[in-house]
């Protein structure tokens, strides 16, 4: 231990007890040399106190030669008596090994005349060695100079043990105090610090300082950030030193990092005897967090005198007051908040000490029971009791906090009560109308078990309620792709953070396995975590909705790709909307329009004020209107048919128009032909139904008048009248003839033929027809198609269209015939009704005659009509070539302009098999006559009567039956014996091909002849026959009835079958 050690050292005050007892002995042998001679007695009294010292005191000369020592210093040195001591070297008296530092104890010793204290060790008899510690002083003459050594040796075994013990007892409390979370600090009676524990020395930022023997001064200016509270720490230090007494207090140390610690510090100062200032422990403690809890604790008490105050509940404490039996027979207020009184209406300073019975004597008994039995048993109690007393109904919970004591907090439920019949009521209501919303609802636990549900959601699921309440869970009713969506729904609408969706759709899963599309609406109860689910089966709206939403696309495609212009117009006219076809229709994109008027467009004011007043108009009469206007272009002006249509709002109100305009130019253009087909059509019919009464007469006539002529001979006076009606007959039927191949119901004898040989035939009689001064130039293709057509009738087309073209030529010019092939495409079709597209063969026919107006042109093939006036013709030329064209399946087309001439052009379907050419058959001599038996079948009596008379004349065996029945009746009767079936086409119920087929079921070798003036709307519709089908043309001669039925028969018997179709 160092010598600046302030600490308590056992050995240090040993030391000064040795070096105190040697002064003495250097005292006392000073006296003794002094009193020496004097007096011996008191050598004696010194000789017997060094004996009994036991402490070794040893002397010697200045040779270290022992002169004198006592018994202890014997004991020390292993030997038996003084005599083995004196006279002996104290270096051999003392172990080697210590010779050295004993030698340079002795000079020192001769050098300052008293030597310091050394520690050293010696050895016993049984040769352990043993700690001593050795102090001497010179001894001197009487000159006063030194003469030897007296040295004084203590056995420090004890003390050695007794400081290592001090030692440990140091370390172990060093320890104990550096372990310790309190602030320990020692300082010396000037407030210097002398020990400091680690925590003191962190707390001050003191580590690696060497603190000790400073004061509190000298460390502020180490640790300056911590100068306030060691400048503080000198004046607590001096309050404990002024009131000698330990010092407590409080002290709060604030770091330089913001951080405040309190520390509970205690100072105890220590004094010496004589009342000096000894020293001062200052022990602390961290009190920060209990500094916090009691503040926290403050706070709470605070907080709870305030809800104390401020609760609305009722609050009260009190005591149970019991009899001498120790029953409980009333209760005394201790305690109650002001809510107690608010809602008892008893004042506070009323109630503190008094009974229940005194404050209340007519209190309900039941009060006490309960009240006594918490009291009792420490059980709490909760219930709803009324105080008639008081008025008043109250929700009450009473508990005990110790014996004898209760404690009751209440609330005023005498408004609820009151409220609940009416919540029941209210309940009932709601009950209802959770059971007939309409739609399906359920009432959904935390864990999603269906709480309640109504009948149409158990309806939706397919089951009972029964097996749907408190059993199934919200996930049994979903389809297990929505499962997911559902959950974190359910989940998030539980959580504060969560922001599930209200609305929204979802799979729903039946009991059936049947999925339905549902929309569910989602509401939580208010202060529950009970959700309510009400659902609405939308699978067949979504259907309709799906389907509206692909009608809308489609009516937009449609819209957007209509070739028709549509736009939307608001009140002032302007353009709402415009369809993209605008841009065709206009040439102006539709995005201009938008939010203008047509005016401001750029359109001309005529046309923008016909435009406004439509629209204008569909607003005041809130009903559609349709109009049509002409619409400038590059091309020329389109027809534009215009309709406009109200849109209402939801009151009924015009909000909008919306208008179409379509280009019906080219439809006008063909309604026009269209029109003028359909009047040739009506004047067609009419003129061949004229025509079939007509035949029928005819027949009859010409037949007739036969008869007469043969009647009266050759000589007679009156055959040339005859005559006359003969050529007046024959006049008529070429007159009808004509009108039923313009309205095509002649009948045609078609066969595949060269057009071009067709020309060449007619050539010859062309010219003469003619005449000299018009030119006839012919131009035939070669490799012309073939056509399906009557050559009789082609003929006549060609006769018809020449003679047309002389007329117009009175001067003469050139009229030219041309064939040729051609393809008509669909762009050309198109707009000529019942022309189909193909190959086709054509015949034009052009003069250079003086042309015709466009007027004139729509009506020449009309029947009846002509430019030459009553010195003309009938009118019925050209109707008759446009009768045979059409019923020949083609088209024909005039070109003509005043003074440019006019070019007939007359196309007919390319036959694509047909390769031969086909020459009428030449007349052959026939015999007319005949024996074979003819069924005739005629509804027309006058027709009926003259074919019989005509047959029978000529060797015929004649059935007659007046209609088809008839005639099954009569082939019956006489089924074997008739040869031939000669029918008219229409009749009544049944027609002639319908009874001839009839006929040929019963008897297959019956041959079959038709007549009719009229038959092209029975006969394949077209009016052609199929070639080999026999076939007779009213009116008729004797003559050409005969042989028609004799050369049929003839055909017949030769195999063929021509009498059937």
């Amino acid at each position: 231990m160092s010598d600046a050690d302030p600490r308590p050292d056992a050995s240090r005050a040993e030391l000064e007890t040795l070096r105190a007892r040697v002064a003495e002995l250097e005292t006392l042998l000073h006296q003794h040399q002094a009193v020496r001679e004097a007096d011996l007695e008191p050598g004696r009294q010194l000789r017997r106190f060094i004996e009994a010292s036991p402490d070794g005191i040893t002397t010697c000369n200045l040779d270290w030669i022992v002169t004198d020592c006592n018994q202890a210093t014997v004991n020390m040195l292993r030997c038996s008596s003084r005599e083995d001591v004196i006279g002996r070297s104290i270096l051999e008296l003392l172990p080697e090994y210590e010779s050295e530092g004993i030698l340079e104890h002795a000079e020192r010793t001769l050098k300052r005349g008293v030597s310091d204290i050394i520690e050293c060790t010696c050895e016993r008899a049984d040769g352990t060695r043993f700690p001593i510690m050795l102090s001497a002083s010179t001894l001197e003459d009487d000159d006063g100079r030194p003469c030897g050594f007296i040295g004084l040796t203590k056995d420090i075994t004890e003390y050695r043990r007794a400081r290592e013990q001090l030692r440990e007892s140091e370390e172990r409390l060093r320890t104990l105090i550096d372990a310790m979370p309190d602030v320990v600090c020692f300082k010396d009676g000037e407030g210097r610090w002398l020990v400091s524990n680690d925590y003191n020395t962190r707390l001050f930022g003191l580590e690696g300082v060497d603190y000790v023997g400073r004061h509190d001064r000298e460390l502020a200016e180490i640790v300056p950030e911590l100068a306030p509270v060691l400048l503080g720490c000198i004046e607590s230090d001096e309050a404990a030193w002024e009131q000698r007494a330990p010092w407590r207090n409080d002290e709060v140390i604030t770091h330089e990092d913001g951080t405040v610690q309190v520390f509970d510090i205690l100072k105890v100062p220590m004094y010496h005897p004589d009342g000096r200032r000894k020293g001062i422990i200052v022990v602390g403690r961290d009190v920060t967090e209990r500094c916090h809890a009691e503040e926290a604790l403050r706070d709470s008490e605070d907080r709870f005198h305030l809800l104390f105050d401020t609760m609305h509940s009722g609050f009260a404490l009190h005591e149970i007051v019991t009899d001498d039996n120790g029953d409980a027979c009333d209760y005394r207020f201790l305690a109650v908040n002001p809510a107690f009184e608010r809602l008892t209406g008893l004042d506070a300073d009323s109630l503190i000490g008094r009974t229940a019975t005194e404050v209340l004597p007519a209190l309900e008994p039941e009060w006490l029971e309960r009240y006594a039995r918490v009291s009792a048993t420490g059980e709490p109690a909760y219930f709803e009791s009324a105080s008639a007393e008081l008025g008043r109904h109250y929700s009450v919970a009473a508990y005990s906090p110790k014996p004898g004591q209760f404690v009751t907090l209440f609330d005023d439920i005498t408004d609820r009560k009151q409220n609940e019949g009416a919540l029941r009521a209210s309940e009932t209501r709601y009950r209802a109308l959770f059971e007939n919303t309409g739609t399906a609802m359920c009432l959904l636990e935390p864990d999603a078990t269906v709480l309640l549900a109504n009948e149409e959601f158990a309806e939706l699921y397919g089951t009972s309620r029964e097996q749907i309440e408190s059993t199934l869970v919200l996930w049994d009713f979903v389809a297990s792709h929505d499962v997911d969506l559902l959950k974190r729904n359910h989940r998030e609408r539980r959580t504060p953070t969560g922001n599930p969706p209200k609305r929204y759709e979802f799979d729903f899963l039946r009991s059936d396995g049947q999925i339905r599309r549902v929309l569910v609406s989602v509401e939580m109860v208010p202060g529950t975590q009970t959700s309510l689910a009400s659902m609405i089966d939308v699978t067949d709206r979504n259907i309709a909705e799906e389907a509206l939403r692909a009608s809308e696309e489609r009516y937009r495609a449609l819209v957007e790709n209509s070739p028709d212009v549509i736009m939307r117009f608001d009140r002032q006219c302007r353009h709402l909307y415009a369809s993209p076809s605008v841009l065709t229709a206009t040439g102006i994109p539709a995005a201009d329009f938008i939010g203008k008027t047509h005016r401001e467009v750029g359109f001309p004011e005529d046309l923008s004020t016909f435009w406004e007043r439509s629209i204008e108009s569909v607003f005041e009469m809130g009903r559609p209107v349709e109009t049509e206007f002409e619409l400038p272009s590059e091309q020329g002006p389109l027809t534009m048919n215009w309709r406009l249509f109200p849109e209402h709002d939801a009151s009924g109100q015009t909000q909008s128009v919306l208008a179409v305009a379509r280009d019906v130019t080219e439809q006008r253009r063909m309604e026009d032909q269209l029109h003028q087909a359909s009047k040739m059509e009506a004047v067609g019919r009419l003129a061949g139904g004229v025509a079939h009464d007509f035949n029928n007469l005819l027949t009859a006539i010409g037949g007739y008048t036969d008869f007469v002529a043969e009647a009266l001979g050759a000589g007679h006076p009156l055959q040339s009248d005859i005559q006359q009606v003969q050529k007046a007959t024959r006049r008529a039927t070429t007159l009808t003839r004509q009108l039923l191949a313009f309205s095509r119901q002649q009948v045609l004898d078609p066969v595949v033929l060269d057009l071009n040989v067709i020309v060449r035939d007619m050539e010859k009689m062309l010219r003469r027809l003619i005449g000299e001064d018009v030119e006839l130039v012919t131009t035939l293709a070669p490799r012309l198609g073939r056509v399906m057509a009557d050559a009789g009738q082609l003929g006549q087309i060609i006769m018809n269209l020449a003679v047309n073209s002389r007329d117009a030529m009175p001067a003469g010019g050139v009229l030219a015939l041309e064939t040729g092939n051609t393809t008509l495409d669909q762009a050309y079709t198109a707009t000529r009704p019942g022309l189909a597209p193909g190959e086709y063969v054509f015949l034009a026919v052009s003069d250079s005659g003086h042309g015709m107006d466009e007027e004139t042109r729509s009506h020449i093939f009309e029947p009846f009509f002509t430019t030459r006036g009553h010195a003309g013709g009938t009118g019925l030329g050209l109707a008759t070539v446009y009768g045979i064209v059409k019923q020949s399946g083609g088209h024909v087309e005039c070109y003509s302009e005043p003074g440019q001439g006019t070019v007939f052009r007359v196309y007919l379907p390319r036959h694509q098999y047909g390769t031969d050419d086909v020459e009428p058959a030449a007349d052959r001599d026939i015999s007319a006559r005949g024996h074979e038996t003819i069924l005739l079948v005629e509804d027309d009596a006058v027709v009926r009567d003259f074919t019989c008379r005509a047959l029978e004349r000529q060797g015929f065996r004649v059935l007659v039956a007046h209609s088809p029945a008839e005639a099954l009746d009569i082939a019956d009767l006489n089924g074997g014996d008739i040869s031939m079936l000669l029918t008219d086409v229409i009749m009544p119920q049944v027609s002639g091909r319908e009874l001839a087929e009839a006929l040929r079921e019963r008897y297959p070798s019956l041959a079959v002849l038709y007549m009719s003036g009229y038959t092209a709307s029975v006969i394949e519709r077209q009016g052609g026959l199929e070639p080999g089908v026999a076939f007779i043309n009213k009116p008729f001669s004797v003559s050409e009835l005969s042989r028609k039925v004799r050369t049929t028969l003839d055909e017949w018997h030769q195999g063929g079958a021509p009498g059937y179709i």
